[in-house]
């Protein structure tokens, strides 16, 4: 089994979910696509994980190309919504394409035809587009990896993307009764979005389920602010 990501939106920001595909080679691409496509599962959206991407969305093919990932969707993707929905499905592709190390941006094609503006709102993809040009559905912190549902043992490596008050933060890991098992410091750039790192280990709980957490202390009393939760699962113990 390939162990994938897919992104899909909790509130008007982006999130990382775990998906799984019997797939190899140049295949995982589009794997990728198509569980995104079938979006988010009956327990992800009680748990307000929601798409933008319309139902019925179809793939005909990913070819990667000297970096770009060239991506050809239904006419069903281009349908309904604003500028908000149009800019925020083109992003999950975004997202869920650029997770590949060979992938430095993603084109778009509709129905076989190679398209620069997307949907009645014009939204304008007339360059191949990358993870940087949707900052807006980026929170403070950002946890890509790792993503909500996946199975987790100690060591785990939390990474993602932070933009934060003086460029320090925390990350932890629950476990169902909310006990911290494991918590470090981490580091980002203030004003931009930067990556960070960082390795937790722990005693792994026998079974059930917990929860990395990333936040930022307020400078006003120390409460904790831009928090961001990454719903997990704790592997065999042992």
């Amino acid at each position: 089994m390939q162990s994938l990501r897919v992104y899909f939106l909790r509130g008007e920001k982006v999130v990382s979910v775990h998906r799984e595909a019997l797939v190899t080679g140049t295949a995982v691409a589009s794997a990728a696509v198509t569980a995104l496509l079938a979006g988010p599962s009956g327990t992800e959206r009680a748990a307000g994980i929601s798409t933008a991407i319309p139902a019925g969305t179809t793939l005909t093919g990913v070819r990667i190309v000297d970096g770009i990932a060239q991506v050809d969707l239904g006419p069903a993707y281009a349908s309904g919504g604003g500028s908000l929905s149009m800019t925020a499905r083109l992003m999950q592709v975004v997202f869920t394409l650029t997770q590949f190390s060979t992938v430095t941006g993603v084109s778009f094609a509709i129905d076989g035809r190679p398209t620069t503006v997307l949907g009645g709102e014009g939204v304008i993809i007339d360059t191949p587009a990358t993870r940087a040009d949707f900052d807006r559905f980026v929170p403070p912190i950002f946890i890509d990896s790792p993503a909500v549902g996946q199975t987790v043992t100690s060591p785990v490596q939390v990474s993602g993307v932070a933009n934060v008050f003086e460029g320090q933060f925390s990350v932890e890991l629950t476990d169902a009764t909310g006990s911290v098992l494991a918590k470090a410091p981490a580091l980002a750039s203030m004003g931009q979005f930067t990556s960070f790192t960082v390795t937790l280990s722990f005693t792994t709980p026998a079974a059930g389920a917990g929860q990395v957490t990333g936040f930022d202390n307020s400078p006003k009393d120390g409460s904790r602010i831009a928090v961001y939760d990454v719903p997990v699962h704790f592997g065999p113990h042992g």
